[in-house]
C-alpha cells in the first residue's frame, strides 16, 4: 500500500481509521481516572476539605489547561503544515510519561506537573485526531464519523472511569500505571502502522503548500466559527463541574460510597456512548435535510440537558436515591453528549483543510476555558455559596447561553460552506459525494490521456514528414 495514503477510507474498518479511533479511547480514559479519588489523595497530601476543592478541583484542573491549550494550538498549527503522524506519535509518548509520573507523585506539585502534562497530551491531539478524519471521510459522512468517534472517545472515559473507580481499590495510583503501559504500547503501533492521507483529498480541494497563513487568517473570518468559540466557553463550563467535581460530591454531599458515586457516573457515561451513536446518525439524516437543522438540533440537546443535570445537583442527602439519579445521568449522558460531535463536524466543514487542525486547536482552547478555568472560578464562587447553589446556577447560565448561540449559527452555517465549496471548483458537489469526487478524478486521467495522445500524435506527424523530407530526390 505505497500510494494508499493518497485514498480516502473506504470503510469504518479502513486500519487508519481503528488506529485513530484506539488513540481516541486511550487518551479519553486517562483524563478522569483522578477524579473519583479526589478525598483519599488530599488525605493522603495532608489537605483539608477546602484545599481539596481548590487544589485538587481547581488548579488540578486548571493545570490540564495550562500546557494543554496553548501547547494545542503549537502544535495544530504544526499539523497543518507537517506530518500529523509523528506529531500524534510525539503526543501519545507524552502522555504514557504523564500517566507513569502520576503514578508516582508524591506531593501536589508534582501531581499538578504530571496533570498539566496530561493536559497537554489531550489538547493537543484533538485538533490531530479531527483533522485526519476529516481527509479520510467526505462531509456527507463527517457529522456520523463524528458520532461514532465520539462514541469511542466516550467510551474511553467510561473505561477509565471504571478503572479507576472499581480498581482503585488497589490504591489510586494503580490505574495510571495501567495507563501508562497501553498508551506506551499505542505509540509503537501508531510509528509503526499509520499512513497519513492527503490533505483536501475528500474535500475536492488540491493540498497547496503556499495557503495555510491566508487560511488560517480566514477562521476569524468566519461567523460560523466565531460563534462555535463563544459556544465552546459557555457549553464546557458544566461539563468542567461533571468531570472534576460530581463524584465527589456524590460522595461527600449527598452521601454515597465512591462506587455507588462512580456507579452514577458510569450510568452517565453509558448514556453519553448511546448517545454517540443516536446523535451521530440522527445528525447526519438531520444535516442532509437541511444543514442549519442541525444547529436547532444541538441547541434543544442543550435545553434538555439543563433541567437534568440540575435534577443531580438537587438530590436529595440521601442513599436511597440511586436508582432515580442512576436513570437522570443516563438521559442526561444520552442528551448532552449529542452536541460536541455536531460542532466538530461543523466546524471541519466551514474551515480549509490547510487551517482544519488550527480550527480545531483554537476551538479546544476555548473549550479547555470551560473544563479547566471554569471548575477554578467555581471552586472560588463554592467558597461564599456553597457547592449545590453554585453549581446549579453555572449549568442554568451556561448551557442556557450555549443554547442561545448554538441557534445563531444555524444563520451562518450555509453560506460559510459554500464558501469552502466555491474553493473546489463546480465540479464539486454541495454534500462532497465521494462518487462525485472519483469522477473528477476519472476526468482528469482522461484529459491526461488526451493531451498525451495529443502529443504522441503531433509527434508521430512530425517524425512522418521528416521522413518524407529526407526521403525526397536532391
Amino acid at each position: 500500500m505505497k500510494n494508499g495514503h493518497d485514498v480516502a477510507a473506504t470503510s469504518m474498518f479502513d486500519v487508519r481509521v481503528l488506529i485513530l479511533f484506539g488513540c481516541a479511547f486511550l487518551l479519553a480514559g486517562e483524563g478522569p481516572l483522578l477524579s473519583p479519588h479526589l478525598t483519599e489523595v488530599a488525605e493522603e497530601f495532608g489537605m483539608t476539605e477546602e484545599e481539596r476543592d481548590e487544589k485538587l478541583g481547581g488548579e488540578i484542573a486548571l493545570g490540564l489547561v495550562m500546557l494543554g491549550g496553548p501547547c494545542g494550538l503549537a502544535l495544530g498549527l504544526m499539523a497543518d503544515r507537517y506530518s500529523r503522524t509523528m506529531l500524534l506519535v510525539v503526543i501519545l509518548a507524552f502522555s504514557s510519561v504523564a500517566a507513569f509520573g502520576t503514578a508516582f507523585a508524591t506531593n501536589f506539585t508534582t501531581l499538578f506537573w504530571c496533570r498539566a502534562l496530561t493536559g497537554l497530551s489531550l489538547g493537543a491531539a484533538t485538533p490531530i485526531k479531527f483533522s485526519l478524519l476529516a481527509d479520510l471521510f467526505p462531509p456527507s459522512q463527517r457529522i456520523a464519523i463524528s458520532g461514532r468517534f465520539s462514541l469511542v472517545g466516550g467510551a474511553g472515559a467510561m473505561a477509565g472511569l471504571a478503572l479507576s473507580g472499581f480498581a482503585g481499590r488497589l490504591g489510586w495510583r494503580f490505574p495510571f500505571l495501567v495507563a501508562a503501559a497501553l498508551l506506551l504500547v499505542a505509540t509503537l503501533v501508531v510509528a509503526a502502522c499509520f499512513q497519513e492521507p492527503s490533505r483536501g483529498a475528500t474535500d475536492g480541494v488540491k493540498d497547496d503548500d503556499a495557503t495555510p497563513w491566508r487560511d488560517l487568517g480566514a477562521i476569524f473570518r468566519t461567523p460560523t466559527v466565531l460563534l462555535l468559540f463563544v459556544q465552546a466557553v459557555l457549553g464546557c463550563l458544566p461539563w468542567g463541574i461533571i468531570v472534576t467535581f460530581l463524584v465527589d460530591y456524590l460522595h461527600v454531599d449527598v452521601g454515597y460510597s465512591i462506587k455507588n458515586a462512580t456507579w452514577i457516573m458510569t450510568a452517565r457515561s453509558i448514556g453519553a456512548l448511546v448517545g454517540h451513536g443516536i446523535g451521530g446518525e440522527l445528525g447526519q439524516r438531520i444535516y442532509d435535510w437541511k444543514p442549519r437543522a442541525s444547529q436547532w438540533h444541538a441547541a434543544l440537546a442543550k435545553v434538555i440537558a439543563t433541567p437534568l443535570l440540575v435534577l443531580i445537583f438537587q438530590t436529595p442527602r440521601s442513599p436511597h436515591q440511586m436508582p432515580r439519579l442512576s436513570v437522570i445521568a443516563f438521559s442526561l449522558g444520552l442528551v448532552a453528549s449529542q452536541v460536541g460531535l455536531i460542532v466538530h463536524a461543523c466546524m471541519a466543514n466551514v474551515t480549509a483543510p490547510r487551517a482544519r487542525a488550527s480550527a480545531i486547536a483554537i476551538h479546544s482552547i476555548f473549550n479547555d476555558l470551560g473544563k479547566g478555568g471554569g471548575p477554578w472560578v467555581v471552586a472560588k464562587i463554592i467558597k461564599r455559596y456553597g457547592r449545590r447553589r453554585t453549581f446549579v446556577w453555572t449549568t442554568v447560565v451556561a448551557w442556557g447561553g450555549a443554547a442561545v448561540v448554538q441557534y445563531l449559527c444555524s444563520f451562518t452555517l450555509e453560506a460559510d460552506e459554500a464558501k469552502i465549496r466555491e474553493r473546489s471548483g463546480p465540479e464539486v458537489s454541495e454534500r462532497g459525494d465521494p462518487e462525485m469526487f472519483a469522477d473528477v478524478a476519472r476526468r482528469s486521467v482522461k484529459s491526461q490521456v488526451d493531451v498525451e495522445s495529443e502529443f504522441l500524435d503531433a509527434a508521430n506527424e512530425s517524425t512522418s514528414l521528416l521522413s518524407r523530407r529526407d526521403a525526397a530526390p536532391p
